[in-house]
């Protein structure tokens, strides 16, 4: 299946992202946070072929986004559709169907090339996010995240780098995408 524009005419929340894993080298393990469709989750697996795995973790149960409310029945289609997304390249992803901090503690520090936290946007999350998977990304690899534009992730993002001292640049890349090579 060949990914093509959503609606508003993105590919996917992180495209500007392929060419920086493209370089972080071969066999790449990531994490994604929020998961939603899948079409970002596939997207990367469908343009980067040195990605070895994606995890996806997101419990796809209801909850009160930054603009609406996803309720079950809206979170049970958007989960048919990263099936459809995701079937073939599921060799290569995995989804844990939990929330984020109660997957946390199923993955080892220092196991990962990407972790992209893309789930709930409220700041209190976002932080816990941040919090519970910097550990996971390997030194010299990145950490980064979606929806920028939002004062609830610029914050959190920024009390959570004061907090650990974290002074790597944060770089931007389309779509209100942020990152940093730990």
């Amino acid at each position: 299946m060949i990914i093509g524009p959503d609606q508003n005419g993105h590919i996917c929340s992180a495209q500007g992202m392929i060419p920086v894993i493209k370089s972080l080298g071969e066999n790449l393990r990531c994490i994604e946070i929020g998961i939603s469709s899948g079409r970002n989750a596939a997207y990367f697996l469908q343009e980067c072929v040195n990605i070895d795995k994606i995890i996806g973790v997101d419990p796809y149960l209801p909850f009160q986004d930054w603009d609406i409310f996803v309720t079950q029945e809206l979170q049970d289609k958007i989960y048919k559709m990263m099936e459809e997304f995701i079937q073939p390249y599921q060799d290569r992803f995995e989804l844990i169907k939990n929330k984020s901090d109660q997957a946390a503690y199923l993955f080892e520090d220092e196991a990962f090339d990407y972790v992209f936290v893309d789930g709930d946007h409220s700041y209190e999350v976002t932080k816990k996010d941040c919090q519970l998977y910097y550990s996971k990304v390997k030194p010299g690899k990145i950490f980064g995240g979606h929806d920028w534009q939002l004062r609830s992730v610029q914050n959190a993002v920024f009390e959570f780098r004061i907090e650990r001292g974290i002074d790597n640049p944060i770089l931007f890349e389309n779509n209100s995408v942020w990152y940093w090579y730990k």
